[in-house]
């Protein structure tokens, strides 16, 4: 297939895909679309290495037979993180409420709830599936290894569960940190703001150099783009359309023509 299409079309379905996500949540999580819209464009440009790739790991899995203990210990490591994930994404969710309803006096309408608890559940979905996968990894190499890691987890649980973070932790560290914060602010700007902005343009230089050179990482960027600009016109076809020809545009005259950069499959 022609590498050109194959880049269109991975970034057409990203972006579409992606949009679709970010008009289904609450305004204030729209970015959550451009996450999906990159992790499509990604997977979406090698389907067929992504096919050999799921075959295989299902091909390791069929000889694997976890035992009851290992389920234990996955799905204890899923509640501890949910409890710990729910403290932050709540937070989230509870400042999306505040400034929703900032000036009005009525209740919220039906669709912004509808909105806020799917967007609450997006985020402490992704957070625990992500924390878990990566337990589940570790797990598998060490059993020893994954008991502390399980053993952190309860821990962290304990602390930052909603009702004592937000009802002891947080106003204990005000209390004890508040006052040092002024000085530590000024020598940051004074000394290491200068150096810190310099890395940051050498970081940002070689991610974009990067992103040019593989053409996954291309993908995906372009379909999170197009994702931005269909969810700011409220059109998934508009963010399609946009995004493939982000990555034609890309692949064509920033890789080829201006970086002399041949990407990588």
């Amino acid at each position: 297939m022609n590498r050109t299409f194959k880049v269109f079309f991975a970034c057409s379905l990203g972006a579409f895909l992606g949009t679709c996500v970010a008009l289904q949540v609450h305004h204030y999580f729209w970015w959550t679309g451009m996450i999906v819209g990159f992790l499509v464009g990604y997977v979406s440009y090698e389907v067929k290495t992504v096919g050999t790739a799921m075959k295989d790991s299902w091909t390791s899995l069929h000889y694997w037979q976890p035992d009851f203990s290992w389920w234990k210990d996955v799905a204890s490591y899923a509640y501890y993180q949910s409890i710990t994930i729910s403290t932050f994404v709540g937070a989230v969710t509870g400042l999306m409420v505040l400034l929703s309803q900032a000036g009005s006096t009525t209740y919220p309408h039906h669709s912004t709830a509808y909105q806020i608890v799917f967007s609450f559940v997006l985020l402490e979905g992704i957070g625990v599936l992500c924390m878990t996968l990566g337990f589940i990894s570790w797990r598998r190499k060490s059993i020893e290894d994954g008991r502390q890691i399980l053993e952190n987890a309860r821990s962290d649980a304990w602390e930052f569960n909603p009702v004592r973070f937000y009802g002891f932790t947080i106003w204990a560290f005000l209390v004890k940190n508040l006052w040092k914060a002024v000085p530590k602010v000024f020598m940051f700007c004074k000394t290491t703001l200068p150096n810190f902005c310099k890395h940051v343009g050498v970081f940002c230089y070689t991610v974009f150099r990067m992103i040019h050179s593989e053409m996954l990482l291309l993908c995906g960027t372009d379909a999170a783009l197009g994702t931005i600009i269909g969810y700011w016109t409220g059109n998934a076809v508009v963010g399609m359309i946009v995004g493939g020809l982000f990555g034609v545009l890309n692949y064509e005259i920033v890789s080829k023509r201006i970086l002399h950069i041949v990407p990588a499959d």
